[in-house]
């Protein structure tokens, strides 16, 4: 008896533990022409949100080919378009050389704690604000929406 309730209890908290990470909503990628990202040409990505109690981790990819790009810091503007037509805009700095590299893709978070108020579709359009046209050596560019635990205090809202 004493037994079972061990092997039990041991499921129950290996499985309550694995269930409360993060877990991927939306995730895709796109390639560039060439390898380039235009100056004048956004980055969409189009996702449905259908549970609001669940926040978010706003992540954005890139894989790079170092050999053909440079620049160690890339300034991007990101629009948000939510389901009411509200549009909100935040710029941020990309640092490649601190960037975390999984599987070869750089990941930049971009909100780490979204709660998204309405169910419907969201729009994150990306674009790429260097001094250059084209942004050489851009083999990919994605968008991974993960789910975050509920915090309690809401200090580093985004």
């Amino acid at each position: 008896m004493k037994n079972n309730i061990l092997k039990y209890t041991s499921i129950i908290s290996f499985l309550f533990l694995f269930s409360c990470g993060e877990k991927t909503v939306f995730e895709s990628t796109i390639t560039p022409t060439n390898n380039q990202w235009n100056i004048f040409k956004p980055v969409d990505f189009s996702f449905e949100i259908s549970d609001t109690a669940k926040p978010c981790k706003i992540i954005f990819l890139l894989k790079i080919d170092k050999t053909k790009m440079k620049e160690h810091t890339i300034p991007i503007s990101v629009e948000m378009k939510y389901p009411n037509s509200e549009k909100r805009t935040l710029t941020k700095n990309l640092i490649t050389d601190s960037a975390k590299v999984v599987n070869g893709i750089s990941q930049f978070p971009i909100q780490g704690y979204k709660e998204f108020d309405l169910t419907g579709k969201y729009i994150y359009s990306f674009t790429q604000i260097t001094s250059k046209y084209n942004l050489e050596g851009i083999e990919s560019i994605g968008l991974r929406i993960e789910t975050v635990p509920v915090r309690t205090n809401k200090e580093d809202e985004y």
